[in-house]
């Protein structure tokens, strides 16, 4: 998880989210290398996850998007 959407951005958790996390992901951006990043909160950190690195869980009905961690390290 880093501060902004890309992996030129700081690292927000020193540790990798666990493999099967469900995350809420509320806004999505698109980093200079054309990858997508979503902002998400893990345990009270908002940050920017790859979303190269989860997978689409569920639609939810409110305008957010859930995500599962495939244990990724950004």
């Amino acid at each position: 998880m880093r501060c902004g959407a890309g992996v030129e951005y700081d690292k927000v958790l020193p540790d990798m989210i666990l493999n099967g996390t469900v995350l809420t992901v509320t806004q999505e951006a698109v980093a200079s290398n054309g990858n997508s990043w979503g902002y998400t909160n893990y345990n009270g950190t908002y940050g920017w996850i790859a979303l190269t690195q989860v997978t689409k869980y569920e639609e939810p009905t409110e305008g957010c998007l859930l995500y599962t961690s495939d244990a990724a390290d950004d």
